[in-house]
C-alpha cells in the first residue's frame, strides 16, 4: 500500500509539473536575451563616445589651425594698419579695432588646447582607461629598503636591542 502512494507523489512531482519547468526555461531565455541586449548597448555606447572624442579631437585640431591662420594675418593687419598710422593715412581707432581683434582671435586659438587636453581624457577614459596614480618608483624604493630593515631587524633581534630607522614615504 505504501509503494503505491509513493508512486503516486513522485507522479506528481516528476511527471506533472504544470508546465512549471518550461516556463522556467523560458524565463532563463528570456533573462539571458535581455543581458544581452543590456551588454550589446553598452557596447554599442562605448564605441559612441570613443567615436564622438575622436571627431571632436578631429574638429579641434582643424579649429586649431583656423584660429592660427586667424592670429596670422591679425598681426599682419596690425602690422599694417599701425604702419598707416605711423604714415598718417588712418586714425588710432582702426589701430585699436586692429588690436582687439588680433586679441579676440588669440584668445580663442589659446583656448583650443586646453579643449583638446580635456577631450583627450574623455577618449581616454571612453577607452577603458583611467587616471590612477601608478605605483611610483620612490614608493617602491621605500617599500624595498622597509622590508629589507624589517628583515635586518629580525636578524639583528638575536645581536641585542637596535633601532631601526624606517625610510620616509614623503614625495
Amino acid at each position: 500500500m505504501r509503494f503505491w502512494s509513493v508512486g503516486g507523489i513522485v507522479s506528481e512531482t516528476v511527471l506533472y509539473d504544470a508546465g512549471l519547468r518550461g516556463a522556467q526555461s523560458d524565463q532563463a531565455r528570456a533573462v539571458y536575451d535581455a543581458s544581452v541586449a543590456s551588454y550589446r548597448q553598452t557596447v554599442l555606447a562605448a564605441f559612441q563616445a570613443v567615436e564622438d572624442n575622436l571627431a571632436a579631437l578631429r574638429i579641434l585640431e582643424q579649429e586649431a589651425r583656423v584660429h592660427d591662420a586667424a592670429v596670422t594675418f591679425a598681426e599682419q593687419s596690425v602690422t599694417v594698419i599701425t604702419n598707416q598710422y605711423k604714415a598718417g593715412t588712418v586714425t588710432y581707432l582702426n589701430v585699436i579695432t586692429a588690436q582687439a581683434t588680433e586679441l579676440a582671435d588669440k584668445e580663442s586659438a589659446v583656448s583650443i588646447p586646453g579643449t583638446r587636453v580635456a577631450d583627450t581624457v574623455l577618449l581616454i577614459e571612453a577607452l577603458g582607461g583611467g587616471w590612477t596614480r601608478p605605483f611610483s618608483r620612490r614608493r617602491a624604493t621605500a617599500a624595498a629598503a622597509r622590508r629589507l630593515c624589517i628583515g635586518r631587524s629580525s636578524e639583528a633581534s638575536n645581536a641585542g636591542p637596535q633601532r631601526v630607522r624606517e625610510p620616509s614615504l614623503a614625495q
